[in-house]
């Protein structure tokens, strides 16, 4: 792309940005709003944030078991069904039981910082004395240290924990 059409598209974006910049900031707001009563109630924010999740694991189930059913055919179809059915119970037991569906949704979050955070550290000595390996360190030394005290509060960090990350 040239240069000039680089800057039309750019100028269209803005033109569209400014004539919608009412449904921004309303948008902006709410998020800030929903956000802070996250953060504020973080219970309520991981039991919205496990239903969130919930409901993702039903409609993805229902949409396996439709392509599974409409690709009768294959070889692979029982295993697709099995996976739908799979998928649609998870959905539907953590709807049910959002608080307990909470704890292994922590225990993920935990290893998923912890992983995230070792590996980022490894990767800002690698990187290291390129502009902003420091800044990769503090981020990497941040997650490892997080995962460590959801993991030495847990179980009841499951209480808080996606809530707070949630808002």
């Amino acid at each position: 792309m040239s240069q000039q059409g680089s800057s039309e598209c750019t100028d269209e974006m803005a033109d569209k940005i400014a004539a919608n910049w009412g449904w921004f900031l309303a948008l902006g707001a709410a998020l800030v709003i929903l956000g802070t009563a996250a953060i504020s109630s973080p219970l309520y924010g991981t039991t919205a944030g496990a239903r969130t999740f919930a409901w993702l694991m039903f409609f993805g189930g229902a949409a396996t078991a439709v392509h599974a059913l409409s690709a009768r055919e294959w070889s692979g179809v029982i295993f697709q069904v099995i996976i739908a059915i799979v998928y649609s119970a998870g959905g539907i037991w953590l709807l049910t039981q959002p608080a307990s569906g909470a704890l292994p949704l922590t225990l993920v979050l935990i290893w998923v910082l912890l992983i995230h955070g070792i590996f980022t550290v490894l990767e800002s000595a690698q990187i290291r004395p390129a502009e902003g390996w420091v800044w990769m360190l503090v981020s990497g030394v941040s997650s490892v240290l997080f995962a460590i005290m959801l993991w030495m509060k847990f179980p009841s960090s499951a209480l808080w924990a996606i809530g707070l990350l949630f808002g």
